[in-house]
């Protein structure tokens, strides 16, 4: 490759441009073999005697074709290849690397129109993305505002477990869990490891102790005996899988609760009755002021106790109990 540069013989200088364009083609064929003036094997093809290179590096029109250049412009860039090196792709792919056309001038160039996603820069000519405004949080795009806070402890609608691992806890669940009321002796479980689950008596006399599940305790029973799956019990052999849950996915899995997870195991509002915080606000049923009113729920309402005249009616009513020495019900 052939370059004018003032002053001396045209050999470029370390950083110039040329040395540049002489790298890129070398990585793009490293069997080629690729000289510029000033390196071995010698070249020294400086565009004096060039045609276009005469009239680049100065000689006046009328003289070029006869008249060879005294000097270098720089402005001149002639490259002597064979026939197989004259791929025009492959050159162009290595002038645009050399000297890459900007992309942008001002951050304005490579805005996207997206508020969410950050605003976009212009850094030398390219444009480089934006960073998130709300950290990982929720983002509403038509306000342009951040809904929510990653990293303020509250899983909040729009983040979750992968965007906001600050605030949205995941979990890897255990196979089995003792106390689920399914006896899972393909995991393990007895009536000794796990009693609350699994059906069993290991004590009395021994003709009368059994034990369900895994084989342990006396008289090991399978599940497929009916004194295990009866009554109330139930039993399965099939080892359970792990599983895993992700607060703010929108799902109340198995392992989250209104603790660990209030976002996704919030069920709505209050219903009063049932034993279960649906609100996840810490106060289940009647306890919860939203059923206190006004008005209050039905299911709430202040009962008067003296129009009750049952004695065990009166003390299951929660607010109300049984005088006996006047024999009639009284508020508690």
């Amino acid at each position: 490759m052939t370059y004018g540069r003032p002053p001396g013989d045209g050999t470029p200088s370390p950083g110039d441009d040329i040395l540049t364009l002489e790298a890129e083609i070398e990585s793009r064929h490293p069997g080629w073999v690729v000289i510029v003036p000033g390196e071995t094997p010698t070249c020294t093809l400086n565009a004096t005697t060039n045609v276009q290179g005469r009239f680049l590096n100065g000689v006046a029109p009328a003289s070029v074709c006869g008249t060879n250049a005294s000097g270098y412009s720089g402005r001149f860039l002639h490259i002597e290849q064979k026939i197989d090196m004259r791929g025009a792709q492959d050159w162009i792919d290595a002038i645009d690397a050399t000297w890459p056309v900007p992309t942008c001038a001002v951050d304005a160039d490579c805005d996207d129109g997206v508020w969410c996603n950050g605003a976009e820069t212009c850094v030398a000519g390219a444009c480089q993305p934006g960073t998130d405004p709300c950290a990982g949080g929720a983002c509403d795009e038509a306000g342009q505002v951040c809904t929510s806070v990653c990293g303020d402890a509250v899983c909040d609608a729009g983040e979750d477990c992968n965007g906001c691992g600050a605030d949205c806890p995941s979990f890897p669940l255990p196979a089995a869990v003792c106390g689920n009321g399914l006896c899972e002796a393909g995991d393990g479980e007895d009536c000794v490891t796990c009693a609350a689950d699994c059906n069993g008596q290991q004590g009395g006399k021994p003709s009368g102790r059994f034990c369900c599940g895994d084989g342990g305790g006396t008289n090991p029973l399978p599940c497929s005996d009916a004194t295990c799956s009866t009554g109330g019990w139930s039993c399965t052999d099939t080892p359970s899988v792990p599983g895993s849950f992700c607060c703010g996915d929108l799902a109340c899995d198995s392992g989250e609760s209104c603790s660990s997870c209030a976002l996704d195991c919030t069920l709505g509002v209050e219903l009063c009755t049932g034993g279960v915080d649906e609100d996840c606000d810490g106060d289940v049923d009647c306890d919860d002021l939203d059923c206190l009113g006004p008005p209050p729920d039905p299911a709430c309402e202040a009962v008067d106790c003296s129009t009750i005249t049952d004695k065990q009616v009166c003390n299951a009513e929660p607010t109300c109990r049984w005088d006996n020495r006047n024999k009639v019900c009284v508020p508690s």
